[in-house]
Parts: C-alpha cells; structure tokens; sequence
C-alpha cells in the first residue's frame, strides 16, 4: 500500500492496468509523487485498514492479496484488485443516491483541482499534485475562472489602483 499511516501521505507509485489487473509504472517522471491526506480522509483510511484487516481475517484462505501494507487500499472481499466497472457502477449509484446528476468519475479529480484553485491554492501546487509534467496542462484543462477567483482578482486590482 503506498499510503504512509504515520506521515498522512500518498505516494503514486504504480498504477492498475485496468482490464489486466496488473500494477504498471505512472505515465511520465511526474506522475510519481507523493501527497500529503488531511487529517479527516487519514481517520476514514484508517477505519477502512480495520475493516479491511478484519475482511482478510474472514475471507481466510480465500483472501488473494498481499498481506498488511502490500495490500491494495481498495480492494475486494478477497483482497483482489476492485474491477472498474464495479467502482464506476457503486460510483453512479452514490450520485444517484445523493440527488446528483450524473458525472464521470474523472470530474472528481477536476472538482479537487477546481476547488483548490477556487480556494487560492498556487497553479504549481495543484499541478504537482495532479502529476502533471507542466503548468499548461493544469491550467488549460483545470483553471476555469470562477466566481471567487474572478472576485480577488478584481479586489486585488482595486487594491494596486488605490494602493
């Protein structure tokens, strides 16, 4: 498992070849990182090692991942890789349940990015944590002028005028 409980972080170091099910290297230098999880995610995280410990337990002889911190953080009842039709159909589920309309489950990452950028989160902050290898990317296909940010820019010229 490339999450580090001690430290609150993620690190990407391999990615599943989906259809396959095996663990291949990121695309580019960049995709390799390592981010760090806030407090709240770390106390679900950890709740889920529990459960999932306790599942391992159960499933016995059964169980066909590796062990403790090898294991996949999301996996089966058996310790498996999870199949991405599976996550996408529990995914759509959840928004269907929450009254959400329907979204790919890449918007989840835009969201972040949006978000954070929304937030005053630097361009290069927010593109390292997305892997990607330069600024462009980020901004071309994350950077979207909100409400908020189109808002401190014009606060921020108001302040220069009368500065």
């Amino acid at each position: 498992m490339d999450v580090d409980l001690d430290a609150a972080t993620l690190t990407v170091r391999h990615t599943l070849q989906v259809g396959i099910r095996l663990l291949g290297e990121p695309k580019t230098e960049s995709g390799r990182r390592s981010v760090g999880i806030e407090d709240v995610t770390m106390d679900v995280i950890r709740a889920h090692k529990a459960r999932q410990a306790r599942e391992r337990l159960r499933a016995g002889s059964r169980w066909t991942g590796p062990i403790g911190d090898e294991g996949f953080l999301f996996a089966s009842l058996v310790g498996a890789p999870l199949q991405a039709r599976n996550v996408m159909a529990d995914y759509h589920r959840d928004l269907t349940g929450a009254g959400l309309p329907s979204r790919t489950f890449h918007s989840l990452r835009h969201t972040a990015a949006t978000l954070l950028l929304d937030g005053g989160e630097e361009l290069a902050t927010v593109s390292k944590l997305l892997g990607h290898s330069t600024l462009s990317t980020t901004s071309d296909y994350y950077a979207h002028l909100t409400h908020t940010i189109s808002r401190r820019a014009a606060d921020r010229l108001r302040g220069i005028l009368a500065g």
